[in-house]
């Protein structure tokens, strides 16, 4: 074989080897590749992972209360306390919602239009349009800022009736329903939070304390211990007629004032099984609670 023909075969052979190392690299590096893609998804996901983890542990915490305004007012002070957690030194942003129960419109009378439902606030009670930058109908406030251990108050009054039902229909649908809150909460990192939050409606709750006296009479005392005033107050028997009472007679009974006392003397006692105290709520419900004698 001569040198020319050696030299064509070491010229192909080279080819090939080349050729072969090329692949072989091309691969090795397609397997590198692969490989590096796949961690860095890998530890994309698990940073995804223990960001969502972390963030939940942040999820905030409130603790949320409703008192009574003032004298002669029926509006709420609804507080808004960040308790925690700890490593959540406070929020950028907080936007508090009344949340809303609103129904299918087919289950309504009157035919609402849908703008008219969705301009209704669902619920015993609304923010006051205007105050703490709410909005027009009493639905949303404009995000605020709070820190870990501090408190935002709100003011809440009773949420209009819609035209197309009755005032008393209105305060019957929510006479015992919690208040309804959604809280956005964003930081300036991390994923926002939202919140869903009830309180109940501030109500008065009346304690009776019924006692005998010379003579065999029975005296009750009812004392309100709840954190809304009570007005109108009434008192019946199970007999239908009203009770004898003693005492001064109070227009509005407020948080840590009693009524009149009630006096059953021993002439009716054995008729007289309970004595039911009425009264209106600061929504203009009816509420009542009956006091058994004892025996």
């Amino acid at each position: 074989m001569d040198l020319e023909a050696l030299s064509w075969i070491g010229g192909i052979t080279g080819a090939a080897t080349g050729i072969l190392a090329l692949v072989v690299s091309v691969h090795f590096t397609r397997r590198a590749t692969r490989a590096a893609e796949t961690a860095a998804a890998s530890a994309k996901e698990t940073a995804e992972l223990e960001a969502e983890r972390r963030n939940a542990e942040l999820t905030p915490h409130f603790v949320v209360s409703a008192m009574a305004r003032e004298h002669g007012s029926n509006r709420v002070v609804l507080t808004l306390t960040l308790e925690g957690p700890a490593g959540l030194p406070g929020l950028d942003e907080v936007v508090v919602r009344i949340r809303s129960d609103q129904p299918p419109t087919s289950l309504l009378a009157g035919s609402p239009s849908q703008q008219q439902m969705d301009d209704t606030v669902w619920g015993p009670y609304r923010l006051v349009p205007g105050v703490d930058q709410s909005d027009k109908l009493g639905q949303t406030t404009a995000a605020f800022a709070l820190r870990r251990g501090e408190r935002h108050k709100l003011e809440l009054e009773p949420s209009l009736p819609p035209t197309w039902t009755s005032a008393d229909t209105w305060v019957s649908r929510y006479d015992e329903s919690p208040i309804q809150l959604e809280l956005l909460c964003a930081r300036a990192s991390g994923k926002p939070w939202t919140l869903l939050l009830e309180v109940d409606q501030p109500q008065a709750t009346f304690d009776a304390v019924a006692s005998h006296r010379s003579g065999g009479s029975i005296v009750i005392t009812f004392t309100n211990v709840g954190n809304a005033p009570a007005s109108k107050v009434r008192f019946t028997d199970n007999t239908g007629t009203e009770p004898h009472l003693e005492g001064q007679a109070a227009d509005v009974v407020r948080p840590g004032e009693v009524t009149q006392q009630v006096w059953i003397s021993d002439t009716y006692e054995h008729i007289t099984e309970w004595v039911e105290l009425s009264w209106t709520d600061m929504r203009g419900a009816r509420q009542s609670l009956k006091a058994r004698l004892p025996a």
